[in-house]
């Protein structure tokens, strides 16, 4: 093992990192913490690494004091828990003199091999290292890592391209315009309708139609397998697998378990029982392909009884599981402002308000700036009728709820409305314009 790990470091020391795609995520670092990248699998968990090593190294880090493992390479298909010791064996016997400065270690899949966590908590207690684990959504939970590692540790999550990656990735600007021209806005509405219609996962960027289908479906066999009926040792997969072509055919919708429940028992003739459904979407949940979203109420009782809304990871995967793609574009509008704001780390829920029952599709506070918002999505200006009552919604919840910041959210249109509402063209919210 320790001629297998020497070859490898000095490969990792001679290999040229890719120019890989600028991504604006969460990266956090804390002396003292492993830092754990999670997130749906093919989001782009191994490049966002690749890019902070090129940080550090742009930054004067020297090349030796930052080492790479990657616990998929099938070098490494027998390694033990023994053999963690030997990685820091061979690393400071080539380099002994980084024992004084802080040192990097990457390392990817590590949850491939058991004990991993109890090596990780002595680099973090004894060495001069910094940790970055990442891996796939199915063994490196956060919930596990809470166990395993005790509080040593600090989570960020990567999703799919924003739309300013997506952007940048697409060569649409060089750098993001601040002061936007005439001619900035129609590259901007372009680029949203191919955004809209493709979604963010790195790969599938540029390909064909036929091929972007292809690979999106893929990933879906991939959570559902790997992720779900693997690791959880699921044995209906066909219950499994309708739940979540139901979720992705409905986005943006209130799902309620327990008329999916007697749906399937009724019309499909499908057995399964409720405690099981509400365990498979919790798996779904983890694996990052769904998010969940409560009511906004006082009362726990009242967010627990209520159905959540549910809204998948993309919109192109979205597209690439639904009967019908273009069925419902103001849903998947919505679920791309739901993934914007998740992104930058909004605390959301819906909102039905005490006085008339009106809905309002998000209520938001964020945790730093202690900002709070109301977000109704409209794909197109509604009518006057319809207007009103989006317009009544927002003022009830803003006066019940002290919010100020009332904002419709639609595909083109921009206008200012009575009661403090402005209109904001999709381009225009997803860039924090």
């Amino acid at each position: 093992m320790k001629r297998i790990l020497s070859r490898i470091m000095e490969e990792f020391r001679t290999w040229e990192l890719p120019e890989l795609a600028a991504r604006d995520a969460y990266f956090p670092i804390v002396r003292g913490k492993a830092t754990v990248i999670t997130g749906m699998r093919r989001t782009g968990k191994t490049s966002l690494c690749y890019q902070k090593m090129k940080e550090l190294l742009a930054g004067g880090v020297p090349r030796d004091r930052i080492l790479h493992l990657n616990f998929d390479d099938d070098r490494l298909m027998r390694f033990t828990a023994d053999d963690f010791q030997t990685i820091l064996d061979v690393y400071y016997s080539e380099f002994p003199q980084n024992r004084d400065f802080l040192c990097y270690f990457f390392l990817n899949e590590i949850q491939n091999v058991p004990g991993w966590e109890h090596f990780v908590r002595r680099l973090i207690d004894r060495e001069k290292v910094q940790i970055v684990l990442t891996g796939s959504s199915s063994k490196l939970l956060s919930d596990e890592i809470a166990t395993c590692l005790r509080g040593r540790s600090v989570r960020g999550v990567m999703y799919p391209f924003s739309f300013a990656e997506f952007l940048l990735a697409n060569g649409v600007f060089e750098t993001l315009p601040t002061r936007l021209s005439d001619r900035d806005i129609s590259l901007l509405r372009n680029a949203l309708r191919r955004y809209f219609t493709i979604g963010g996962f790195p790969e599938v960027q540029s390909v064909d139609e036929r091929t972007r289908y292809a690979i999106l479906q893929e990933y879906i066999d991939l959570v559902i397998f790997d992720d779900v009926v693997e690791r959880h040792e699921v044995s209906n997969v066909k219950v499994l697998r309708h739940l979540l072509d139901t979720v992705l055919n409905n986005p943006s919708q209130k799902f309620s378990v327990s008329n999916f429940h007697k749906e399937m028992k009724d019309q499909l003739k499908l057995k399964c029982s409720l405690a099981d459904l509400y365990d498979f979407l919790k798996y779904l949940e983890d694996a990052y392909i769904l998010f969940r979203l409560k009511l906004h109420s006082r009362s726990v009782k009242k967010a627990q009884v209520n159905p959540a809304k549910v809204y998948p990871i993309d919109v192109g995967i979205v597209r690439a599981a639904s009967r019908d793609p273009d069925a419902n574009c103001g849903h998947l509008l919505e679920n791309m402002v739901f993934l914007q704001m998740l992104r930058e780390g909004w605390k959301m829920g819906y909102v039905v308000t005490e006085k008339g029952g009106h809905e309002v599709d998000f209520y938001a506070a964020h945790p730093i700036d202690k900002r709070k918002r109301l977000v109704q999505v409209s794909y197109e200006m509604p009518s006057s009728v319809t207007l009103k009552r989006e317009v009544e919604a927002l003022i009830q919840a803003g006066e019940e709820l002290g919010v100020k910041e009332r904002l419709i959210v639609t595909w083109d249109d921009e206008a200012e409305l009575d009661g403090g509402i402005s209109v904001v063209p999709a381009w225009r919210f997803l860039l924090g314009l």
